[in-house]
């Protein structure tokens, strides 16, 4: 039961980094743009931050698959799995947020 719970919890990890960044760069220039910056420093500033939170979630996700999973066909798995959290998180994340934050 605690290899299931870490293989879920490491595979839900992988899936939240590809929806944060996706997310940030849907949405990142609604949260720039009242600064009063121009579009060129806007879009520097949400895709950079974009690329920064992936790699550091990217980093945090394979340290902690390297220490739970310890070289087991879970690693795989976890690697492999991630796409069905993906797709929940990015419904649940479109029922939540479907009228308040609309793309630029």
């Amino acid at each position: 039961m605690n290899a299931f719970l870490k293989l879920n919890g490491i595979s839900a990890g992988y899936a939240c980094i590809c929806l944060v960044f996706g997310q940030c760069l849907l949405y990142g220039m609604s949260v720039v743009k009242p600064l009063g910056l121009s579009h060129s420093a806007s879009l520097k500033i949400v895709v950079g931050g974009a690329f920064f939170l992936a790699g550091l979630l990217t980093l945090l996700c394979m340290r902690m698959t390297k220490k739970w999973m310890k070289g087991r066909m879970l690693a795989f798995w976890a690697v492999v799995l991630w796409f069905p959290y993906w797709i929940l998180f990015s419904g649940v994340t479109a029922v939540f947020f479907r009228e308040r934050i609309k793309p630029t």
